[in-house]
């Protein structure tokens, strides 16, 4: 799922095979899990914490499927491929009883990050040789996403976790020994994502996660307030600084070059809100996929231009599911803004850098980073997981419990 299966110069494993597998695996973990999890009453509270969310979750994607069959006329192997992204949430079964299992996230998530950072690297080099020395290798990985260019320069998908692993690396190197060695994989993520992928808006949340996280990294008092301070201090330096106030006003739709870009969100957003009153789509407009005939109409403005749900971030979850889209973010958004302000005044575990970066990446980069695409779909059970145990360990903690998030083991 992370890019590896792109590296092959023929496609042994097709992109919708792939994800089958993921998904099929996903369900099939998820119902082992619930089988064979022991029966403590803490475990429990984590499986109630994800049963609530993800029992109604499956109830609405099973009536937009329905809705949309019989709205759009779909092929059910055409409509299986617009709802496999949407499977990927019942691995956060398996995921939290790995957190349970081992008393950490540490384990897990630091394995992540290295087959997160290895895949960076790779495209990385992929993406200097095709732009600088006009070499292809890693062709699949380099063209996954066709005719994407910035500033004449191919751009790479920096794929999936990517937001999350930043969370753990830059706590990490708060909290652990080995500072420059966690900082400098952090450096190199947001460098991937200002220069290879050439995402704006990603590259600010990355940032502005890294302060979070630094932010509430616990320490002695008065080290603590210098900190803040000095991270006061660097904050308006950089967004005084002139590259900075130039990445922002690229966002202008006056910009002739890349401000069109937000122009053309603005154009989708009021053709889908159009397309809602219309429609009177209380449940939203369903599954659409320009593979699909009858959707396609709907995506079309003027008969040729496409608008894409995917380029409007958390309103195109509000277009595709309507009033159900407020169970499907209310949820874990509530419980993210509550673990943390449960954990404001807490400085007994190492949880508030997590659970603080955790909720600021998954809420600021679903406004224009929608977590439902294809594009982040898989980062969706980390959420949930990872949000289930910080719930769980907060409570622990309240009952005189010691569960670490980043502790060395």
């Amino acid at each position: 799922m992370l890019g590896y299966t792109l590296l092959s110069e023929k496609e042994y494993i097709g992109y919708y095979t792939a994800r089958s597998i993921v998904a099929i695996l996903s369900i099939m973990m998820a119902v082992v899990t619930v089988i064979i999890a022991p029966k403590t009453s803490s475990f429990k509270r984590i499986i109630c914490f994800l049963n609530r969310y993800i029992i109604p979750y499956s109830l609405f994607m099973l009536i937009m499927c329905l809705y949309s069959l019989i709205a759009y006329h779909y092929e059910m192997g055409d409509l299986y491929k617009v709802v496999l992204p949407y499977l990927f949430v019942y691995l956060a079964y398996p995921i939290s009883y790995i957190f349970y299992q081992k008393k950490s996230m540490r384990k897990l998530m630091m394995k992540i990050a290295v087959l997160v950072i290895g895949i960076l690297i790779l495209k990385t080099i992929s993406w200097y040789l095709y732009n600088f020395q006009e070499m292809v290798v890693f062709e699949r990985l380099l063209f996954e996403y066709d005719k994407w260019f910035r500033n004449g320069l191919q751009r790479v998908n920096s794929g999936y976790l990517v937001g999350i692993v930043t969370v753990f690396l830059f706590a990490e190197g708060s909290i652990g020994i080995k500072k420059i060695y966690y900082y400098s994989m952090v450096a190199f993520i947001i460098f991937f994502l200002a220069c290879v992928s050439a995402y704006r808006f990603q590259v600010i949340t990355t940032c502005l996660v890294c302060a979070v996280v630094y932010y509430f990294y616990e320490g002695e008092n008065k080290k603590s307030f210098f900190r803040r301070v000095l991270l006061f201090f660097l904050i308006i330096v950089l967004f005084i600084s002139e590259p900075v106030q130039n990445l922002i006003s690229s966002f202008a739709v006056s910009q002739s070059g890349i401000g069109y870009s937000t122009l053309v969100r603005l154009m989708n957003i009021q053709h889908y809100f159009k397309l809602m009153f219309d429609r009177v789509a209380v449940l939203g407009l369903g599954f659409i996929a320009k593979d699909n005939a009858s959707s396609l109409a709907l995506m079309s403005y003027n008969g040729s231009e496409i608008f894409w749900l995917e380029d409007v971030g958390i309103l195109g979850g509000f277009f595709r599911f309507g009033i159900f889209s407020i169970f499907l973010y209310g949820y874990p958004f509530y419980h993210a803004i509550a673990i943390c302000k449960t954990l404001k005044n807490n400085n007994r575990l190492n949880l508030r850098p997590i659970a603080f970066g955790i909720t600021t990446y998954m809420i600021v980069s679903c406004i224009v980073l929608n977590m439902f695409d294809g594009q982040r779909s898989f980062d969706v059970p980390f959420y949930i997981a990872i949000l289930a145990y910080l719930k769980y360990c907060t409570y622990s903690n309240t009952q005189g419990n010691n569960f670490h998030i980043l502790a060395k083991e």
